[in-house]
């Protein structure tokens, strides 16, 4: 059975996870991936030639998704028929186009009360109420920093 090891969230590693990471990439041969969520995007890729500076066979940057790509992601995920445009535009310029991030970013939003889901589609409470799932998110962005 084939065997591939994911480090995700690589944004949030300090120097000792990269080290563990060299260490993990010099003693297994099978493929390995690493994932960076786009708040610090090119921060991962900075390590790699530290990580494994001869077994590097590729690296492949996923660009951002479209919009629809992206809507029907968050539909499938939050299990609705549409999302409200000015939900899908937030989502869509804090996302950056990560399918990931936005998934996340829709279930604060939901769980934070920001929107509702109402007649299988995703809407805005308030602005107000927004702007406190933002304030979290750019502290959160801010203690990966």
């Amino acid at each position: 059975m084939p065997v591939i090891l994911c480090f995700e969230n690589s944004e949030n590693f300090d120097k000792d996870s990269w080290l563990l990471l060299r260490y993990v990439c010099q003693l297994l041969t099978i493929p390995i991936v690493i994932t960076s969520n786009p708040i610090l995007f090119g921060h991962a890729f900075d390590h790699l030639p530290h990580v494994t500076p001869t077994t590097v066979s590729g690296r492949m940057v996923l660009g951002p998704l479209d919009r629809p790509v992206i809507e029907q992601c968050l539909c499938s995920a939050l299990k609705v028929l549409a999302i409200e445009s000015a939900v899908l535009d937030i989502i869509i310029e804090k996302s950056l186009g990560n399918p990931m991030f936005a998934v996340k970013l829709a279930r604060a939003m939901v769980e934070s009360n920001s929107c509702v889901i109402e007649a299988a589609t995703l809407t805005l409470r308030s602005q107000e109420e927004y702007v406190c799932v933002a304030s979290l998110l750019m502290v959160r962005r801010d203690d990966a920093n």
